[in-house]
């Protein structure tokens, strides 16, 4: 039995073997990143839509993966929710009363 197959029994392993799989992994990224591949099968984030709480993953390699990795600002939302807002708020814009909040800046003498 490989290490992989311990590490994902939960199965104890020394410290050492534990630090070179992960030299190993890290190694196999960067080899591919270099190659040019975007994306590798296996390596994958789990998000979670903001609206409907549904889980559902995203290449880890992806744009959006890394805005939520790097900035916790930033939301995941999923295809239909997304649709229904746009839906939504393209009919409020229709009807002609939707106004968007505008905070009036102050000129500056300056500039």
């Amino acid at each position: 039995m490989n290490l992989d197959e311990r590490l994902r029994r939960n199965e104890t392993v020394s410290f050492s073997q534990h630090i070179v799989y992960t030299i190993e992994v890290v190694m196999f990224i960067l080899k591919a990143r270099r190659c040019g591949l975007k994306s590798m099968p296996g390596f994958s984030m789990r998000v979670k839509c903001v609206i409907c709480d549904s889980i559902e993953t995203i290449e880890d390699f992806c744009v959006l993966a890394k805005k939520l990795r790097n900035r916790p600002i930033h939301t995941f939302m999923c295809d239909p929710c997304q649709t229904r807002i746009t839906e939504r708020t393209g009919e409020r814009k229709a009807t002609g009363r939707f106004q968007t909040p505008h905070i009036k800046k102050e000129e500056s003498e300056w500039l």
